[in-house]
């Protein structure tokens, strides 16, 4: 592996005098933080326990120059064997999550499922479309998460971020571009937290079709395995999935990674898998799918440091 970009003596001089709360590794295995359990170390992974923490850090790397990936729930990413040479920021300690009448408001790190339960549970509802999908709510934010025709820009009202000078700053959903499995997040900032506005139910309905949600999800996707969610995002008014089986690549393996039989567009991840084993796979069902019927996938997956 090449050398790293991000020193320890370069995060000391950072910290030296720092008003900064959190936890810091060197050399963390990111496939300790990944769905996939995939991943290579990271250069320094940290975890800031508050906002003045997530501020200075950010504005600290941002002037020296230090390269930063923010890390959610690890559930849609698929990270380089070699690893990140960068600072990794984790927000998993962001993880308040409020109402004020129907006004729902959760933090970057808090899960998906957990906000869609928290919803339910209070007679909320509007996102229970979104049940069964893995990750966090900065995740679903950034990739305008979307399941059984919902989107999180259906109840999307803004968003906190701050920036990489570390100023905090307000973004309203229609500000942001959101599109299919897309947000226009200003580079190098930060979603700290996401404001939802939700209608008032019978709770008791809505953890109805929450479960109903669940159920069809297990039996049709491969819930429980390590997979990285879809890999492909669809093609309009094309299934990925349905492609890539008429393709005649589900259960197509390479190394430690396979087409899931279940669902075409999840791969999953067995034993010892490595990035590479992933990458090549995509490579090899891409292929197949544009031989078979001209058409390019586009990845949904984001790729860090491969």
């Amino acid at each position: 592996m090449e050398s790293t970009m991000v020193r320890k003596e370069d995060l000391d001089l950072i910290f030296k005098g720092g008003d900064f709360r959190g936890s810091v590794l060197y050399g963390e295995p990111l496939s300790k933080h990944t769905s996939l359990r995939i991943g290579g170390p990271a250069d320094v992974f940290i975890v800031p326990s508050d906002m003045d923490s997530l501020k200075y850090i950010l504005r600290a790397s941002y002037k020296a120059g230090l390269p930063i990936v923010v890390l959610g729930g690890g559930s849609n990413v698929l990270i380089s064997d070699e690893g990140v040479r960068a600072v990794v920021i984790s927000l998993s300690e962001f993880d308040a999550i409020g109402l004020e009448g129907s006004i729902l408001r959760a933090g970057d790190g808090v899960g998906l499922q957990g906000v869609v339960n928290y919803a339910g549970k209070n007679g909320l509802s509007g996102i229970e479309g979104l049940s069964g999908i893995p990750g966090t709510v900065g995740g679903a934010v950034a990739g305008n998460a979307g399941s059984f025709g919902t989107e999180i820009k259906d109840v999307l009202v803004e968003v906190s971020i701050v920036g990489k000078d570390g100023v905090e700053g307000i973004m309203s959903a229609e500000s942001l571009g959101l599109g299919y499995r897309k947000a226009d997040i200003p580079e190098g900032s930060v979603i700290v937290d996401a404001t939802l506005r939700l209608k008032k139910d019978e709770p008791q309905e809505v953890l109805r079709r929450i479960t109903e949600y669940l159920r069809q999800k297990k039996t049709t996707q491969p819930i429980g395995e390590r997979s990285a969610g879809c890999v492909f995002k669809n093609p309009k008014g094309i299934s990925a999935g349905k492609l890539i089986e008429d393709a005649g690549c589900k259960g197509l393996r390479y190394g430690g990674v396979e087409v899931s039989p279940m669902h075409a567009n999840f791969f999953v991840a067995k034993g010892r898998a490595r990035a590479g084993d992933f990458l090549r796979l995509m490579d090899e069902v891409s292929k197949k799918v544009k031989d078979a019927f001209g058409i390019v996938l586009e990845p949904e997956i984001k790729i860090i440091g491969c």
